[in-house]
């Protein structure tokens, strides 16, 4: 457990290869430990690591099955190898988590918009990036989701994201 909020610490200070170095320990002195999964797996995708960081969330999925980080991270994680439609059923399941809070409802939506675009279905990643300002006005993900409006072509409504980027 020391070595999960040791990590954690490390973490928040974007220290990536520290942090995940004592999740790993974490793990391996408790690998019952769904927190440690969860966090290492926020390191691989805030590293750009996407397909790794899926087996420790699906892990930390199992140990932490109502957790709404979960499979936000797992949807991430998704989005970032081009896998939407994962990353939908993932989006699906965190919302279940998300009760009336508005920010993490805008993450949802802002996550769906990546997907839906991905999937070339940007009338649905307009409505959702909408639903995402709408949501949490003064929200991080608000403000993606308003810089990402402002990429879609008044002609053909084509562009919203790059997909070949991450979806920040």
């Amino acid at each position: 457990m020391a070595l999960n909020i040791q990590g954690a610490v490390i973490l928040s200070r974007a220290n990536y290869a520290d942090a995940g170095r004592d999740f790993q320990q974490a793990i391996d002195a408790d690998p019952a430990l769904g927190q440690a999964y969860l966090r290492l797996g926020m390191v691989y995708t805030s590293q750009g690591r996407f397909k790794e960081a899926l087996a420790p969330l699906d892990r930390a999925a199992a140990f932490l099955p109502g957790s709404w980080p979960v499979h936000f991270e797992s949807a991430l994680a998704h989005l970032g190898i081009e896998e939407p439609e994962a990353a939908i059923t993932e989006i699906t399941y965190a919302e279940r988590f998300t009760g009336l809070a508005p920010r993490q409802r805008a993450e949802a939506s802002y996550l769906r918009a990546i997907a839906r675009s991905q999937m070339k279905d940007y009338s649905g990643a307009k409505r959702d990036l909408k639903e995402a300002v709408a949501l949490d006005p003064n929200g991080l993900y608000a403000a993606l989701a308003a810089k990402k409006l402002q990429l879609i072509s008044i002609d053909d409504g084509q562009q919203i994201v790059d997909s070949t980027h991450t979806p920040f």
